[in-house]
């Protein structure tokens, strides 16, 4: 039995990361991972060697990382749009979507990526929805606001 050619071994496991991170919804890396096992694919279609298929993988997995990086995790203030926690938050502005019937000091506010934030006025002076207020400090996993 013939085995195929190393191309198509190589396309297909480039495929099959594809579906993987479409399964569980991984997009960070696996894509990327994908497509140096397809460029590592089209070199030895082309009739490169083992050591050129390992530079083009290496250099297209490095290269569309730092690309991803810079194209997809960057917001229009310069900072992280993907992934925000609660120490990113201070300095930064929110508006008010929902006050606590409660305690009209909290509820909830989203950033400009669009993130939900439970949020607590610092002076514990009431909130008004829609109203725009800044992230001074945190309080767990709360953000404290002016």
């Amino acid at each position: 039995m013939l085995m195929p050619e190393t191309y198509w071994l190589l396309w297909s496991v480039a495929l099959a990361l594809l579906g993987l991170s479409a399964l569980i919804g991984e997009f960070s890396l696996l894509p990327w991972l994908a497509l140096s096992v397809a460029s590592a694919g089209v070199s030895a279609f082309l009739g490169g060697s083992t050591d050129s298929q390992l530079f083009w993988f290496s250099i297209v997995l490095v290269l569309s990382v730092v690309a991803s990086r810079m194209l997809f995790r960057q917001g229009n203030d310069g900072r992280s749009s993907i992934t925000e926690t609660v120490e990113d938050m201070i300095g930064v502005s929110l508006k008010v979507d929902k006050i606590d019937k409660k305690n009209d000091s909290c509820g909830e506010a989203s950033s400009s990526t669009g993130k939900i934030w439970t949020i607590e006025h610092a002076r514990g002076e009431s909130l008004k929805d829609q109203q725009s207020v800044t992230c001074v400090a945190s309080k767990g996993v709360s953000l404290l606001v002016e």
